[in-house]
């Protein structure tokens, strides 16, 4: 079982490595930034990956690098079968149905990696086209706004990319006529409101966080407060306020346990936002005079978190702006992405 898994990963990888340099004319161009050649990853018969000996006979538990695997099979493997079939192969667009069958369908996002990369390994895994119209984005390193355990829907994954790569979604056809999902400008509007002091300056290019900040000069440029934008979930009704209570907490911990290892959802206080239950946590700096608070909830599906830091001699002033921003604080109801949906 452990050795087919191994095989396994072995041939995603390398497909994904012969995808990133099969860049000859004759492969093909690929539609739109961020995405290789498709085309041909799609129609292209994978076939596992043998260990292999310094020899190159089979030998178990020795195996040659992705790239060397890469570069002496798959390649050529692969151009010999583009000699054979042609290029490029027609990518069927999805109708509305099909949008919102894939949509609805839940995923396990394993970001973490450059964008243009991470695309390709998604094709590679999943066969879904992704095309980015925005340039500058290719070494932007993604990152999932979801705990570990839960998969969302490609609908709320779509708007996790979306979110940090200043864009929005929607299906589109293609110039050679197949179809895919395509990411472009302007960027998704923020799926809140709330009241800004008179003064306070908001940097909204941050992708999950959203920052306000005092007017510059007297504070620190680290005082004010932080709106983290921690994703969209769903589930069957009978759990899905458990869902929502277990997503809550993880997101409270994991913004409280860098400064308190020991901290669980249970010692911390239970407050109001935009009428929902929330967590509540105000840690004081024991080795500097900085107070910090958090607030985390969920409500209809949306995740929020806020962290506030103000330096104590500054709390008169800071907090009651701080605790009014909260208390303004409105979820807006508007679907996962702007752009037509099926």
């Amino acid at each position: 079982m452990k050795r087919g898994f191994i095989f396994e990963f072995l041939c995603l990888w390398g497909a994904l490595l012969l995808c990133l340099v099969a860049g000859s004319p004759a492969m093909g161009d690929a539609v739109g930034r961020g995405l290789v050649p498709t085309q041909q990853c799609r129609a292209y018969p994978l076939k596992p990956l043998q260990p292999r000996g310094t020899d190159g006979a089979a030998k178990d538990g020795t195996f040659k690098t992705a790239s060397e695997e890469a570069s002496e099979t798959f390649r050529q493997e692969l151009e010999d079968w583009v000699k054979k079939h042609g290029t490029p192969v027609y990518i069927e667009p999805l109708n509305p149905e099909q949008q919102k069958e894939l949509l609805a369908k839940r995923i396990t996002p394993g970001m973490g990696m450059a964008l243009e990369p991470y695309l390709s390994l998604l094709y590679a895994l999943h066969r879904v086209p992704i095309y980015f119209d925005v340039k500058g984005q290719d070494e932007n390193k993604l990152e999932s706004p979801f705990p570990d355990f839960y998969q969302p829907t490609w609908a709320e994954f779509f708007d996790a990319i979306a979110r940090q790569t200043g864009t929005r979604w929607k299906y589109g056809i293609t110039e050679k006529g197949g179809g895919g999902w395509r990411f472009s400008k302007p960027p998704l509007p923020l799926p809140y409101s709330l009241t800004v002091p008179e003064g306070w300056t908001v940097n909204d290019n941050e992708g999950f966080m959203i920052s306000y900040r005092p007017p510059p000069g007297r504070y620190h440029p680290a005082e004010g407060m932080d709106v983290y934008i921690k994703g969209t979930y769903s589930a069957e009704k009978e759990v899905r306020n458990s869902l929502f209570i277990r997503v809550r907490d993880e997101i409270a911990l994991s913004l409280a346990k860098p400064a308190d290892k020991d901290i669980t959802a249970k010692v911390m206080a239970r407050t109001t936002v935009d009428g929902t239950e929330a967590l509540f946590w105000e840690y004081k700096n024991p080795q500097r005079p900085i107070t910090g608070r958090l607030w985390a909830f969920v409500k209809d599906g949306k995740a929020f978190a806020f962290f506030s830091a103000m330096g104590n001699e500054n709390e008169d002033a800071l907090l009651p702006q701080v605790e009014a921003m909260v208390k303004s604080f409105k979820v807006l109801d508007h679907q996962l992405s702007d752009m037509v949906r099926p």
